[in-house]
């Protein structure tokens, strides 16, 4: 194959729009709730950060939201948090399954967790816990052939060139608790979060909870 000219990244803001809310009725039992906001793009040193973040908030059984809402008081069937991270943009969800009767206090719970974050930051304790577990699957993942393939092609089409991994561990290595902080106050504004909800939103108004 010859090689083309990469295409010029557009830059699109991961989440816009003057619309807060969207519901989407479905003929389900259960209530699929994402609240998304503005995250960080591959470009970006911050991205580090963001997934030490996600593994503490709703990445991995030890986070908060697992043990808060999942494990402490049964309000969800499915609840975690994820980074979507493009060339130019990016953007960070929660996402929740849980009962109709339960969505606006799973929801409240949620922007509870993400408010306590940003004022009140993160312990030493879970800091150290979400590094770990970021620099352990990184390692793990490094073993897999298809997933070395998978982060050579991710690594040469979005940025060009594969990053070694005595390089990204030396990134995730040299994340502090201060970078932690500094981000999720960033992109925990509350005026930056939108939400969707799809399946039995029948009598639901989450736009009074967000």
């Amino acid at each position: 194959w010859a090689a083309a000219e990469r295409p010029s990244a557009q830059g699109l803001n991961a989440v816009r729009g003057k619309e807060k809310v969207r519901c989407c009725a479905r003929d389900a039992e259960q209530v699929h709730l994402c609240l998304v906001m503005p995250g960080v793009s591959l470009k970006e040193e911050a991205q580090y950060p963001m997934l030490v973040l996600n593994n503490l908030l709703g990445g991995s059984m030890s986070s908060r939201l697992f043990q808060q809402v999942r494990e402490e008081r049964g309000l969800a069937y499915s609840i975690y948090s994820y980074p979507s991270a493009a060339v130019e943009s990016g953007a960070f969800s929660v996402y929740a399954g849980c009962s109709p009767a339960q969505a606006e206090q799973v929801t409240k719970l949620v922007l509870e967790e993400l408010a306590e974050i940003r004022q009140n930051g993160v312990t030493e304790e879970e800091f150290v816990r979400g590094r770990e577990q970021l620099r352990g699957s990184f390692i793990l993942g490094r073993e897999g052939v298809a997933s070395r393939m998978n982060v050579m092609g991710k690594g040469m089409l979005q940025l060009g060139r594969v990053q070694t991994e005595e390089e990204v561990l030396a990134k995730i290595d040299a994340v502090t608790p201060e970078d932690v902080v500094q981000l999720a106050r960033r992109i925990f504004d509350p005026a930056g979060i939108r939400g969707a909800y799809a399946g039995a939103t029948k009598g639901l108004r989450p736009e009074n909870w967000l």
